[in-house]
């Protein structure tokens, strides 16, 4: 079955329109061909506009889901911090300084590089991220330090 394009005139097969159930025959009025291409020349014309709009919708949302969002990246980070709990346990057995066996408290630990560079990045600001194997090799890399003890080694 063929119809008619209302841009170019030509006739065409039904498949080189998109499908809209809204209107009778459940097809658009221009072909494919058209579609896109009064597309690409409306998104040229407006593309200023829609980015400031962009803009104000994201100021918006932040606006109105601020609190939701910190609670969720909260709890996602939390979420990960436990599971790397987990797995420096079954790397290094028990979770404390090597010098002086400090481990009351884990913000207080940190990691130290045994070889600077052989460094990739640094381990303390990931622990908020999912656990991977890059993230696992780079662990293993390193001592866990008490902060007293990372500042006298640096310090020496």
């Amino acid at each position: 079955m063929n119809k008619v394009c209302t841009k170019c005139g030509i006739n065409k097969d039904l498949e080189e329109y998109y499908k809209r159930s809204a209107i009778e025959g459940g097809r658009q009025s221009k072909c494919k061909s058209c579609h896109n291409a009064a597309n690409k020349k409306y998104q040229a014309e407006h593309k200023q506009q829609r980015r400031k709009y962009i803009k104000e919708y994201q100021k918006r949302y932040r606006a109105k889901y601020r609190q939701q969002i910190a609670k969720h990246v909260q709890e996602r980070a939390k979420k990960h911090r436990k599971a790397w709990i987990l797995i420096l346990k079954e790397i290094y057995g028990e979770i404390a300084c090597v010098k002086c066996g400090y481990s009351k408290c884990f913000a207080a630990l940190d990691f130290h590089h045994r070889k600077a560079e052989t460094k990739i990045f640094g381990i303390s600001s990931i622990l908020r991220y999912r656990v991977t194997a890059k993230r696992i090799k780079e662990v293993k890399k390193c001592d866990i330090l008490c902060s007293n003890c990372h500042r006298e080694l640096h310090a020496s």
